[in-house]
């Protein structure tokens, strides 16, 4: 009986493979940019040979619905099926298997629930764009480049292991998230927003500039560098730890919090005003402490040879 149940699945499963629709589509030019979307999962890998892109999947008439575009030097993998009201994309594309060969573009987007995993390192001499809009996806192990521009909006997620560039700017609004593990460059700003996050693990940074406001989150471990500036408003919050840092600027606005741990800086500038709160420790050769209007700077096993306080209409330095 076992081997009839054996014999009878390899028959089952001989099957299901042969059934299987492949679909080739030659990409006749240097691809530059890739994007995709509508629930769509690319893979994307390092080849030497001619681009192309490979759809795989059980249902030959759903495998030709994918189509592989290219305008100008960006290529666009999406769906030629008609919208249908009550269609669910991801159910009807989730066993789909699409996979684009070729020299790896500089330039990567994805929005409506479409992914982009690339499988190899990246290394540009020039710039490294991406971007992610409503629930896309885009990870990547690591990026080497002169300028690293990361876009994300509408809950759209970027994943990146290690990161060098000469620069680095990062926008996120709209629940959208970035989290890198290793940071090394020269400058770094970040601009987040409406209940976006970034979570970096390692950063190593000359510079480094955070705006954070709308309920926005920024979340910083291991910090080497000369110089850190964050600004914080409406109800946001920074979390610095372990940092050791020349020059540390923090200020706090309406109702938002920066948490600054086991710091270590030669110059440390806090400011809080309008209800809301700094939170310091570690040390530092020289800090001005302020609070105004409702806000507090808090110092827990902080050390400081003579810091300047200034408190002022209901402000609070503790």
């Amino acid at each position: 009986m076992k081997r009839i149940y054996f014999t009878l699945a390899a028959a089952v499963l001989t099957a299901t493979v042969s059934s299987a629709a492949t679909r080739l589509i030659k990409v006749p030019v240097e691809v530059k940019g890739i994007s995709t979307e509508t629930t769509l999962n690319v893979t994307v890998k390092q080849s030497d040979a001619p681009a192309k892109v490979t759809v795989t999947g059980p249902d030959k008439a759903i495998v030709n619905e994918i189509n592989a575009t290219v305008t100008g030097a960006n290529l666009r993998i999406h769906t030629t099926h008609k919208p249908v009201k009550g269609t669910n994309y991801g159910e009807r594309y989730k066993n789909i298997t699409i996979v684009y060969e070729g020299a790896l573009p500089s330039d990567y987007q994805a929005s409506s629930s479409g992914k982009i995993k690339v499988v190899n390192p990246l290394s540009k001499d020039g710039d490294v764009n991406i971007s992610v809009s409503s629930s896309g996806d885009v990870e990547i192990p690591s990026v080497s480049c002169s300028t690293l521009r990361l876009a994300g909006s509408s809950s759209g997620d970027i994943d990146i292991v290690n990161v060098s560039a000469k620069a680095i700017n990062i926008g996120a609004s709209s629940s959208a998230d970035v989290e890198i593990s290793n940071v090394k460059c020269t400058e770094l700003n970040m601009s987040v927003s409406s209940s976006a996050d970034i979570d970096i693990k390692n950063l190593v940074a000359d510079n480094t500039n955070a705006s954070v406001s709308s309920s926005a989150k920024v979340e910083i471990d291991n910090v080497i560098g000369k110089s850190l500036n964050l600004n914080a408003s409406s109800s946001s919050e920074v979390d610095i730890d372990k940092c050791s840092v020349t020059s540390v600027t923090a200020i706090s606005s309406s109702n938002a919090d920066i948490n600054l741990h086991s710091l270590k800086t030669e110059t440390l500038i806090t400011n809080a005003s309008s209800g809301s709160d700094i939170t310091i420790s570690g040390s530092a050769s020289n800090a001005t402490l302020s609070a105004s209007s409702g806000g507090s700077v808090v110092r827990k096993k902080f050390s400081c040879p003579s810091p300047t306080i200034s408190a002022s209409s209901g402000g609070k330095v503790k």
